[in-house]
């Protein structure tokens, strides 16, 4: 059976999370999971003078052309955790009737930008072959937009593929909860979580509502082996320490006390 392809937007202050966020798919996930870490050299672009939110924000359009136009591809930041086997959205392109064939499945829900649903790409199944020629997948021509964009308008169009119009295809937004977690048994229920507010995650805010689901999901991973305790003490270090304009860096001093669950 096909293994499923995952790419991760991450960057070095979301290196906890990412672990954290491929433990949860893997004991969850019958199938074989591939994971892709978009992170490193091959994967940057200037950025200079432009505000892209976080900084593996464009990264998502490049996969496409990183796979040599072939095959499919799952999308997800690393701000997440999830709570259903990840095959459920890699069928998504079996499982969901769309006139015309899309490019990429998502959630459709509003935000900051919008007050009514649009797409949302921070979790996305994409066919890296119908994905060739659009403009939005080659990262040359979105750096000259957002270049020569004068306000964040082209940003959220661009975040939001509006550029894709119909062949954005809507799936339920459990596979996307934006801050938002429904129990198993409840309809509808969580697939996967989406802690979307930087300054709030569970990583850098132990209060957040939620915060107690990333928390055991945390647990579980250290005890297994998914978290390696040097990057985790290489977070811990960085609490408070500037990196870019963002307020919130590191690991909260909070987690000091997950120490103890490494193996002796």
């Amino acid at each position: 059976m096909e293994a499923i392809k995952i790419w991760l937007g991450t960057e070095l202050k979301t290196t906890i999370a990412c672990q954290v966020l491929e433990f949860s798919i893997r004991r969850r996930t019958k199938n074989k999971v591939e994971f892709t870490r978009m992170i490193g050299s091959e994967w940057e672009y200037p950025i200079e003078g432009m505000r892209v939110g976080a900084g593996f924000s464009l990264r998502r359009w490049m996969i496409p052309k990183s796979t040599g136009w072939q095959g499919k591809a799952i999308y997800l930041d690393a701000d997440m955790q999830v709570f259903g086997d990840i095959e459920e959205l890699w069928n998504k392109d079996q499982t969901t009737q769309h006139d015309p064939p899309p490019v990429i499945w998502c959630s459709f829900q509003s935000d900051k930008f919008n007050k009514e649903p649009w797409p949302q790409t921070s979790a996305m199944l994409i066919d890296c072959a119908k994905a060739r020629g659009y403009n939005g997948f080659d990262i040359d021509r979105v750096l000259e937009l957002l270049r020569g964009a004068s306000d964040r308008d082209n940003y959220a169009k661009l975040m939001h593929a509006v550029w894709l119009g119909p062949y954005a295809a809507r799936i339920g937004d459990e596979w996307n909860h934006l801050n938002k977690f429904v129990p198993m048994g409840k309809p509808k229920h969580t697939r996967l979580i989406h802690y979307t507010s930087e300054p709030s995650q569970p990583h850098v805010k132990p209060e957040h509502p939620l915060a107690h689901l990333w928390q055991a999901e945390l647990k579980l991973a250290i005890e297994a082996g998914a978290i390696s305790r040097g990057d985790f003490e290489f977070g811990l270090s960085q609490w408070g320490k500037k990196e870019d304009w963002r307020p919130k860096n590191g690991l909260h001093p909070h987690y000091k006390k997950y120490l103890q669950y490494f193996p002796k």
